[in-house]
């Protein structure tokens, strides 16, 4: 009778919740696009003790992934949809149930309002536990609201969590470099780089190129809020590129610079130039 019963249970589920994330929306949106940051916060961390993550090359944007090995079986989540510092579209397919969920983000009081919308439909087995957790939409939305509470505490824990030091002078050797350039609005930068950086490295990994040290960014200032950001992969000696290419090459002139290092969120970049600046200014 109880097996009868869940089964005329309704497997169709709709969750919509949201959240008031402490920081601003490039920061938020930036942190959620990449998988690699999902581990530190997502509920299933807390449900099962034992999960594995595994990664591929590609975590940010459009095309992107990670799946999952737990005690209660595997998954994976697929972003099909990306609109920078606006919403991302996903479809997740956990062991044998299937769902899309839709994430936006919005300016408001306080810091960004996320909205996580998700529907799909999941098994018997999932519906058996959903029966004693008030339903599939009630269980299902047990999980989003801590995964948005989860998400808020840890976000705001990491980007107040950061140090700036100004190491001194140094000389930077130059050289020749590949690069691909692009033009954005300032408030998309990081979200660009984001999608730009791991796709010159796996450029390098593609054509068995050997990077010579770390990629790095050229910033072109435009107009007040459009910029031209070219990011660069150094290399040991001069190649060439075959016509209509989007990477191109070039070579960077040795210099002598004062280097300051930011370890933290990019959001504090402001405090590492304001610190470089006074002691520009207090040693003349």
């Amino acid at each position: 009778a109880t097996s009868v019963f869940i089964g005329t249970q309704n497997s169709i589920f709709f969750v919509e919740r949201s959240n008031i994330i402490n920081v601003p929306k490039s920061i938020v949106f930036n942190y959620m696009n990449d998988y690699k940051n999902w581990e530190a916060w997502y509920a299933s961390k807390e449900d099962d003790a034992k999960i594995l993550y595994y990664y591929p090359e590609l975590t940010v944007g459009k095309g992107a992934y990670y799946s999952w090995q737990g005690s209660e079986g595997k998954g994976k989540i697929v972003t099909t949809f990306v609109k920078i510092n606006d919403s991302i579209v996903q479809k997740a397919v956990v062991s044998d149930n299937e769902y899309y969920s839709y994430i936006s983000f919005k300016d408001t009081v306080g810091g960004t309002k996320v909205t996580w919308i998700s529907k799909g439909k999941v098994d018997f087995i999932t519906k058996v536990k959903a029966t004693f957790s008030g339903g599939v939409n009630q269980m299902m939305a047990t999980v989003y609201e801590r995964n948005l509470s989860n998400l808020n505490r840890i976000i705001i824990k990491e980007i107040n969590t950061f140090d700036v030091k100004v190491n001194g002078i140094t000389k930077q050797n130059g050289g020749f470099y590949v690069k691909q350039s692009i033009v954005c609005k300032a408030s998309d930068k990081q979200a660009q780089l984001n999608i730009l950086l791991p796709k010159m490295i796996r450029f390098f990994k593609k054509n068995n190129m050997v990077m010579n040290g770390k990629p790095y960014v050229f910033y072109e200032n435009i107009t007040n809020d459009t910029l031209r950001l070219s990011v660069c992969g150094p290399l040991k000696e001069e190649i060439f590129m075959s016509t209509g290419s989007d990477i191109s090459t070039g070579f960077l002139e040795p210099f002598t610079a004062l280097k300051t290092t930011l370890l933290g969120d990019y959001s504090h970049l402001k405090v590492a130039k304001q610190k470089t600046q006074s002691y520009l200014k207090s040693n003349n």
